[in-house]
């Protein structure tokens, strides 16, 4: 079990592209694709070996709406995921938004049957570390004349919790991460915890 990796480590460029694919579609859904290594982090003043997030690209020809987010446009997919396999980019997981009213920060029992479809169509999806980053989010109103800012981050279980403030709106965010793994005929979530570099200012 010592191998078994359970920190996600997001830094703050990552953290920013995040958020702005999430507000970008807001109330829709984003979806996108991580990239990232295995690399070693002192955490709470202990150095472990996590899944470092070094970037992130959302997915452009995704069909978004209310509820849910897929791939979309299927050719646009194929010719996606052969530009990054023949430059040879290494995906660690993907990334997707819940935006619905009491949405939690945690894939769906839809989203656990959308990677077994992936899977049983040909698209190797799942790998030994293969993570999925939930991004729950809700809009609210502000005072307007309030500074612009990132604040109010803290920890939420194993996830991290913070608020987007924009002019008259401001975005409650939690970014969790998910290690997906086949068992059966289905595929289970098990929670990592995230670690995010702060300031991102």
């Amino acid at each position: 079990m010592c191998n078994v990796l359970s920190d996600v480590w997001v830094n703050r460029w990552v953290l920013k592209l995040l958020i702005s694919s999430a507000v970008e579609v807001y109330p829709r859904e984003t979806m996108g694709l991580l990239w990232g290594v295995k690399e070693y982090k002192k955490l709470s003043r202990k150095r472990k070996r996590v899944l470092s997030v070094k970037a992130v690209y959302p997915i452009q020809t995704a069909r978004r709406t209310l509820t849910s987010v897929d791939w979309g446009n299927k050719s646009a997919k194929i010719r996606l995921l052969n530009t990054l396999r023949s430059i040879r980019v290494g995906i660690i997981g993907e990334f997707h938004s819940h935006t619905k009213v009491g949405a939690v920060a945690q894939p769906s029992s839809e989203d656990l049957r959308y990677y077994l479809r992936e899977s049983l169509a040909g698209r190797e999806i799942i790998g030994k570390d293969w993570i999925e980053m939930v991004i729950r989010i809700s809009e609210y109103k502000v005072d307007p004349s309030q500074k612009e800012s990132v604040y109010g981050n803290y920890r939420y279980r194993k996830a991290e919790r913070f608020h987007v403030r924009l002019s008259d709106k401001a975005y409650d965010i939690t970014l969790s991460a998910w290690f997906i793994k086949p068992k059966n005929d289905r595929f289970i979530a098990r929670q990592g915890t995230v670690w995010i570099e702060w300031p991102i200012a």
